[in-house]
């Protein structure tokens, strides 16, 4: 087996880094499990928008699309706590055509992305009240809402009662109907099924 240091490949300098993934031929770079050096920095892309975890990604072409949740401020200066929807380009760069989505008081924990374009992510979504549902958020090909899905596009499936629950894991069904898997507070799994519309 390989080991990598990481903390090693992170202190080689851009244009020392550059001139040494350029020296390096395709078959240096060959083995299962190596990082790509064409894909942001030798392998790596950081998302510098947020304070949070990335939960799911999924390929859009050869770009990438990611989710999650975060916050855009600290924990010690404020508390701004967003669900997120963004993309890197196939070089592991931001994508500057996408304009990233944030939908406040979320929390994505799937993406997907449907044969038409349209950009699927689920998770939970928190009330006024501090009451968590099921979320689904679909967005467009260019990262806007899809207005037709749901309401301005998302959708929130609240348990019965006064219990929270959220999606942790989504499928995307052949007639374009939607299953996210979840669980409520009181440990209990629930699957809900959405048509294609939401």
């Amino acid at each position: 087996s390989q080991i990598v240091d990481f903390n090693k490949i992170r202190l080689v300098a851009p244009a020392a880094a550059a001139a040494a993934s350029s020296l390096l031929s395709p078959v240096a770079w060959s083995a299962p499990g190596d990082l790509d050096p064409s894909f942001g920095d030798l392998g790596r892309a950081l998302y510098a928008d947020a304070f949070g975890e990335v939960w799911s990604v999924a390929m859009d072409g050869d770009d990438v699309l990611f989710d999650g949740s975060g916050s855009d401020a600290s924990y010690y200066s404020g508390y701004d706590f967003a669900g997120f929807i963004d993309r890197f380009s196939s070089d592991g760069t931001p994508d500057s055509l996408f304009p990233g989505f944030r939908l406040a008081n979320a929390d994505f924990r799937d993406i997907a992305r449907q044969s038409d374009g349209k950009i699927l992510a689920a998770g939970r979504v928190y009330d006024s009240g501090g009451r968590a549902g099921i979320a689904v958020m679909r967005l467009l090909a260019d990262g806007s809402p899809d207005a037709g899905f749901g309401s301005g596009g998302t959708v929130v499936v609240k348990a019965s009662g006064a219990l929270n629950q959220g999606g942790t894991s989504m499928v995307l069904e052949p007639d374009g109907r939607i299953t996210v898997a979840g669980v409520r507070d009181d440990g209990k799994l629930v699957v809900v099924r959405l048509t294609s519309d939401g």
